[in-house]
Order: structure tokens, then sequence, then C-alpha cells
């Protein structure tokens, strides 16, 4: 089994961010704190199977942006493309064949949360949060290095 696990906190001077006011984008610089955490496992669990598993955790602000121009009102607002949570997880079954080739299963699950477009966090605009999966069939035949071994 290997854990890795990573933690961060970043706080931004002059951070540059963006909002679009019709189809027109405006940069601008704000302070800007972005905190979170991750953790990943990876295991075999018995021969040919390995498992692993992936979670972070965002907390991104962009401090006192202004939502109208000329005269703005200013409030704290996530930063684009940041969801709070993202997770992931994939297991893969691998098989040798009498051949020497090697026969894998793979199926993979990732979910993203809610993010927004820019850094004006508009109720209407917002990503909604989406969960993807994949299943994945493959056959790799004897390489010219040698013979594979499964897990």
């Amino acid at each position: 089994m290997q854990v890795n696990a990573s933690a961060y906190y970043y706080d931004y001077h002059n951070y540059q961010a963006y909002t679009l006011i019709g189809f027109s984008p405006l940069v601008f610089n704000t302070d800007a704190l972005n905190r979170g955490a991750e953790l990943e496992v990876h295991f075999l669990s018995w021969r040919g199977m390995d498992v692993s598993l992936g979670a972070a955790y965002e907390n991104a602000i962009a401090k006192d942006v202004p939502l109208q121009f000329p005269n703005p009102a200013f409030m704290d607002q996530r930063p684009p493309q940041s969801p709070r949570f993202t997770e992931n997880a994939s297991i893969r079954q691998s098989w040798m064949l009498p051949n020497h080739a090697t026969l894998s299963l793979q199926g993979t699950v990732s979910h993203v949360g809610q993010r927004y477009f820019n850094t004006i966090n508009d109720p209407v605009l917002p990503d909604k949060a989406y969960t993807v999966e994949n299943l994945r069939l493959s056959y790799a035949p004897e390489s010219d290095a040698g013979r594979r071994e499964c897990g």
C-alpha cells in the first residue's frame, strides 16, 4: 500500500483575477487565499489487481472582488475553476495470457464539485458538479523487452 498526502496554504498579494463584463474580459489584481489538502491511496489487493482512491479539498477565496464596474461593491468570491471537492477511484485487473500477452480491465470514476467560470460567482453561471465513469479493456502483446508480470 502507498499513501500520499499533502496540505497547502497560499497567501497571494496582487493575485491576477479576471471576470467577464458581457463578452469582454476584465483583468484586475486583488489579494487571495488558497488552502487545501489531498489524499491518495494506492494498493495491490491481490495478484493482478490494483486499486487507487483519491480525494482533494480546496478552500480558495479571492478577496474584495468588485462586483460591478465602474462603481463596484466588493465581496469575497471563489476563483474560477476551483471546486471545493474532487474525488476519484480506479480499479484494474490484469491477466497474463498463455501467449505471454496481458489482458486488462479497468474502471474509473471521477467527481468534480461545483465551480465557477469567472471570479464573480454569479449563481446562474456555475458549472454544476459532475461525475465521469470510464471502462477500458486493453490487450498488450508480449513486449520485445521480455515477459510482463501481473501484479
